[in-house]
């Protein structure tokens, strides 16, 4: 598996909830939750999920947010949350 759908796999699974099918909307969220080496990188997964969120709501999956406790998940992440490669 490569890094990209790696690490864009870890965070689906963990803040699942929290992405949307936009794309300028997803870097921002990425930008809160995690620490990225590079802009590329940041862009390549946010890419990756936004194309991911996509294809599940074009098969009929509901793809929803929840930015009333998306503002508590971020405070908690930016301490403990770091992606690795």
């Amino acid at each position: 598996m490569n890094r990209i759908r790696r690490i864009a796999m870890q965070l689906l699974e963990r803040y699942d909830g929290m992405f949307t099918a936009d794309f300028e909307s997803n870097k921002e969220l990425l930008d809160k939750i995690a620490v990225f080496r590079s802009k590329e990188l940041r862009n390549e997964v946010a890419g990756y999920i936004t194309r991911h969120i996509m294809r599940r709501s074009h098969a009929g999956q509901p793809t929803t947010t929840d930015t009333a406790s998306m503002g508590e998940d971020v405070e908690q992440v930016k301490a403990e949350s770091a992606v690795e490669e």
